[in-house]
This record gives structure tokens, C-alpha cells and sequence, in this order.
């Protein structure tokens, strides 16, 4: 819903950290390029953990579109709402692929808190 209906904005959350990648994680990953984010980690119970997103894979393109600049990435999935389903292409063990994920609303400290437990 947005912010006319609740009040409030609403972004898709993925939960994943990334930065760009250095020459020498490239190196050591066997990624032929310079371009591209490495990703660092990944939130528990996220939209990229589930979809099987891995420490260290190189995320490569957002939608089809090459990335080159974590701050063009971050923008990019700001401007989207929860629910919406985004394409990554990755590089991981010498190979290219893509997985796709449906980003999620982040739950506030408050609702984390008051989570039943199971």
C-alpha cells in the first residue's frame, strides 16, 4: 500500500549487504571482471536467503540491467514496494545464473519483539 493509503512509505526489503568487489576478490573468486557487487551477508528469514542467495556470490545485474554502483542498486530497490519480484544475475563457482525473489515488508523492532513464541 502506499504512503496515500497508510501514511507511510513502504519499501521492498531484500536483506542482503553487499559492496563493490575488489580485483582482488575477483581473483580469488575466478570472476573475470571488475564490475559487480560481492555479497557480504544475508539476513535470517530474508527474500534473498530464501530465494538461495550466497555469501560471496557476485551479483552482476538487477533486472536484466548491469550493475556497477552499489548506491545505483540501492536506489533501485528502494523505489520498489513489497511484493514486487526482482530478477538477480549472479556469478558463483564460474558460472553465471539468475534467481528471482519477491521482496518483502521489513518487520519493525516492535513486531519482532512481540513475535509469539513457537
Amino acid at each position: 500500500m502506499g504512503m496515500l493509503i497508510t501514511g507511510k512509505t513502504e519499501r521492498g526489503w531484500f536483506g542482503a549487504n553487499a559492496a563493490p568487489i575488489t580485483a582482488e576478490e575477483a581473483l580469488e573468486l575466478n570472476y573475470p571482471e571488475l564490475e559487480g557487487l560481492i555479497v557480504k551477508g544475508i539476513e535470517k528469514d530474508s527474500p534473498a536467503e530464501q530465494s538461495g542467495l550466497k555469501i560471496n556470490d557476485v551479483i552482476t545485474q538487477f533486472n536484466k540491467m548491469p550493475i556497477t554502483n552499489l548506491a545505483i542498486l540501492r536506489r533501485k530497490l528502494l523505489a520498489l514496494a513489497p511484493g514486487q519480484e526482482i530478477h538477480l544475475t549472479l556469478f558463483r563457482d564460474g558460472e553465471s545464473f539468475e534467481i528471482t525473489s519477491i521482496l518483502a515488508r521489513k518487520k519493525t523492532e516492535e513486531e519482532i519483539e512481540t513475535k509469539p513464541a513457537s
